[in-house]
Parts: structure tokens; C-alpha cells; sequence
């Protein structure tokens, strides 16, 4: 996956058992762009690169981000070669740490999930699991504040599809420590929702379901979660925020996101 300047997404920008890269930044949406003093270069190292998101700016210390992501439909590309998709929530600050459902990895129409943080150095943290369409995936990133550690926990519900293929679905996790990446352990301040796609990757796997999303923050501030941005070239639905500030924590809940499709950029006159 790849930082956000603007929105964020994918892979992190390394190669995976000889496969094309995945993960980077994901760029601000255009609402929340200011001058950055300094921009990883590692976006245009790769080919096409194109990110879909919504983005949690709290502009404070992020403490829990969760949300269930229900799988969808495989691409009906009939080879994942330079055609990569990832779908990923994440935290990131100057550093960025992503559960991945990524195309890459197996054969044609599979969706694998991938722990990774980015960006430069880049790397899995666990093996990949194969999963499938119509598997919910929670994904919890818990900051343990006493080991200066986050806590990554991911538990997948086969659906339909899934258990037809014998998916038991499984719970795991990883502890990671933020210093292993570039920023050294600054702490991270924007929650995203991300597509992202490299090279030949198109979203043509239908829409895009994120249900109970929660992020907990550091902060009395509670207008990043009710006016939260996504990237122009998105259309989306959200069900509405429900917010909560106690004792300088600030609580937000929306109940369902839906990424429904891409906005097409219109070609110019041709007259």
C-alpha cells in the first residue's frame, strides 16, 4: 500500500514472492490537502497508480480503528498479472499499517488477506490466508500505550462461498512495533478506507461494503468525524456519524460505508 498526500492505498511498494508491488500512501482527499514540508517518492515508482478513499483525518493520536469489511465479488480479469487490487482500512501518519484483501498471490478470481505495513521499508507481517466473496472481515487496530506497540487483530466469517469451499475462517493477530518503519513511531492520525489499484487494476468486482466503523481519538475535536472526506472520483454512501467526546477521547461509530462505484472523468469537447 501507499501513503496518502491525498487518499491512500494498497501494498507498500515491495515485491512478494516475485509478484508485482502492493501497498502505498494514500493521497488526502482534496478537501483535506495542505503543503507537506517533505513527499515519499515511492507512489511514482509504480505504474497507474489509483486510490478510491475515506479518510478519518482526527489530526490527534488515533487509539482504536476498527471495521468489518464484507469481501466482494472477484475481478473476472481472467489473470491477476499486472492487474493488481487491494481493498484496505489503515492507519497512517508518516508510516502506514493495513490489513489487505489483495488479488495477488494465487490464481485467477481469489482474494487473499495480507497484514502489511509501508512504506519505505515495506513488508508483510504474516503469510497470506486465502479468503472469499461473502466473507466478513473485521479488522481492530488496538494502540497498547504501556509497550508503545499496536495491537493488529483480524477475525474472518466465511459466508456462502466460503463455507462451500470448506473456509473454516480463523481469528489471529500481530503485535507491531511502529519504530520497524520509516517515521519512527510517530503516531498515527488518519483512519482510511481505501481502494487502491496498480498497473492494469480496475474496480470491476462491483461495490464496496464497510460496516461498524469506529475510530476512537485523542481528541475534544469531533468534526473530522462528521465531516469526513472521501477522493473525488468516488461515489459512496455512509450511514450518519454518531459521535461521542468523554474525558478528551472522541468517539465515532458510523454503522455503514459503501464504496458504490468510480466516477468517470469526462473526456474534453471534442469540438
Amino acid at each position: 500500500m501507499h501513503f496518502s498526500t491525498m487518499p491512500l492505498m494498497l501494498i507498500g511498494g515491495c515485491i512478494l514472492s516475485g509478484a508485482s508491488t502492493q501497498g502505498h500512501f494514500a493521497p488526502l482527499p482534496e478537501i483535506l490537502k495542505v503543503h507537506l514540508t517533505s513527499r515519499s517518492l515511492i507512489n511514482r515508482e509504480i505504474l497507474d497508480l489509483n486510490f478510491y478513499t475515506m479518510t478519518f483525518w482526527c489530526k490527534a493520536d488515533i487509539l482504536r480503528f476498527q471495521t468489518t469489511l464484507i469481501i466482494p465479488t472477484t475481478t473476472s480479469d481472467i489473470s491477476e498479472a499486472n492487474n493488481i487490487q487491494a481493498i484496505w482500512p489503515g492507519l497512517q501518519s508518516d508510516t502506514l499499517l493495513q490489513n489487505v484483501v489483495t488479488n495477488q498471490g494465487g490464481g485467477p478470481h481469489q482474494w487473499y488477506h495480507l497484514p502489511f505495513f509501508c512504506c519505505e521499508p515495506a513488508g508483510q507481517l504474516e503469510s497470506q490466508k486465502r479468503i472469499y466473496p461473502g466473507d466478513s472481515l473485521t479488522s481492530t487496530y488496538l494502540w497498547d500505550n504501556a509497550h508503545n506497540k499496536w495491537l493488529d487483530s483480524y477475525i474472518l466469517r466465511p459466508g456462502e462461498e466460503g463455507v462451500k469451499a470448506g473456509s473454516e475462517g480463523f481469528t489471529s493477530g500481530l503485535t507491531f512495533n511502529p519504530v520497524i518503519a520509516p517515521g519512527k513511531g510517530k503516531p498515527y492520525d488518519r483512519a482510511i478506507l481505501a481502494l487502491e489499484f496498480q498497473e492494469k487494476g480496475t474496480w470491476n468486482f462491483g461495490p464496496v461494503i464497510w460496516k461498524n466503523v469506529l475510530v476512537v481519538a485523542l481528541t475534544k475535536e469531533t468534526k473530522w468525524c462528521t465531516n469526513f472526506a472521501a477522493t473525488d472520483n468516488l461515489h459512496w454512501q455512509a450511514s450518519a456519524p454518531a459521535v461521542h467526546t468523554d474525558e478528551g477521547v472522541t468517539t465515532c461509530f458510523i454503522a455503514q460505508v459503501v464504496f458504490s462505484n468510480p466516477i468517470e472523468k469526462k473526456g474534453k469537447d471534442p469540438s
